[in-house]
Parts: C-alpha cells; sequence; structure tokens
C-alpha cells in the first residue's frame, strides 16, 4: 500500500502547481482544505490513468477483484456438473444457467460457460451477471477489447461506476499485451 501511496503522492507532486492555482485563499477553508479536495477530486478524474499507468494501484484492485472471485468460486468446488444438471428440472431456466456458466467459468471451461451466459442474455440482453462474466472471459482469454465492450455495456446496465475499474484492468492488460 506504502507504494500505491508513494505512486499516488508522485501524481500530485506533478500536478500540485495546477492545484495551488486554485486555491481560494480568501476562503473560510483552509488552503490545506482545499489543496486536499482538489486533489481527489484530480484522483477520481485520472483513475484510468492511475491503473493503466501505476501498477501498484493496479496490483491493489486486481488482488481486491481476485478475493472476491475466490470467495464466490469456493460455492463451485464441491459440486459435480451430474448433480447440478439433474437438481434441475429446467435447464434453460436462467439461475440454472447461470449456476452452470459460473460452475464451467470456475473450473476454466470458458467456452462452455460463454455460451450458458450468451443464452441467458437471449432473454434478458441486460443480466448483469451475465454481461459480467462474459467480460471476464473475455479479459482472461486476451480478448481485452472484447472485455472493455461488456465491462462498458455493465455500467449502462446498472449505472455503476465500480466497473470502471474492470475496465482500466483490461486496459491495463491490453497495454502490457502490446509492448510483447
Amino acid at each position: 500500500m506504502d507504494t500505491a501511496g508513494a505512486c499516488i503522492d508522485n501524481w500530485i507532486t506533478r500536478y500540485s502547481s495546477k492545484f495551488t492555482s486554485y486555491i481560494d485563499f480568501n476562503s473560510k477553508k483552509k488552503p490545506e482544505e482545499q489543496f486536499n479536495e482538489i486533489a481527489a477530486k484530480f484522483i477520481r478524474q485520472n483513475r484510468e490513468n492511475l491503473v493503466v499507468n501505476c501498477d501498484e494501484v493496479c496490483e491493489i484492485l486486481k488482488s481486491l477483484r481476485e478475493q472476491l472471485l475466490d470467495r464466490d468460486k469456493k460455492n463451485y468446488e464441491s459440486i459435480g456438473l451430474d448433480s447440478l444438471n439433474n437438481n434441475y428440472d429446467n435447464q434453460e431456466d436462467v439461475e440454472f444457467l447461470l449456476t452452470r456458466g459460473k460452475y464451467y467459468f470456475y473450473h476454466s471451461d470458458f467456452e462452455n460457460a460463454e455460451k450458458d451466459f450468451n443464452e441467458i442474455l437471449k432473454s434478458n440482453p441486460k443480466d448483469e451477471k451475465a454481461v459480467y462474466f462474459l467480460g471476464l472471459i473475455n479479459e482472461f482469454t486476451g480478448n481485452y477489447q472484447k472485455a472493455i465492450d461488456y465491462y462498458t455495456q455493465l455500467i449502462e446496465i446498472t449505472k455503476e461506476e465500480t466497473y470502471l475499474y474492470d475496465i482500466y484492468l483490461a486496459k491495463k492488460k491490453m497495454k502490457e499485451n502490446s509492448k510483447n
């Protein structure tokens, strides 16, 4: 975390002259408070650059996402595909397709996972979970632009900026892949 903080501090230092030009020395707020507010706003506005260009910030976000996925994955480790298939009467049911799609995803069978998630989107093109997992599948298989398109679609569906970080992580990987 210290390295990420140093990376952010470097950005703030680099642009501090711009920040100070916005400080109102006649304001009742202390210049330090104004500076911190301006710096926080700047970071929000430049978060893509921080993720794509600051390895430490990127690693923190990747780690957080991996923790969330690992927690969800535990639900699918003890399930057998046969028992999963036998426990659902209607295998066209969205809940079944989502469960089986996640099972396939967590067992790295991205081709079958993609089929199930796309099947969900046929009946509900705005299914958040199916769109998110399609983004992950494409990101994990190196189809970064397609992943970005799914994450963008997800933001349009949910109106949540949280998924911007998934876009930034995919862009970071795309940038690294283009160097090789």
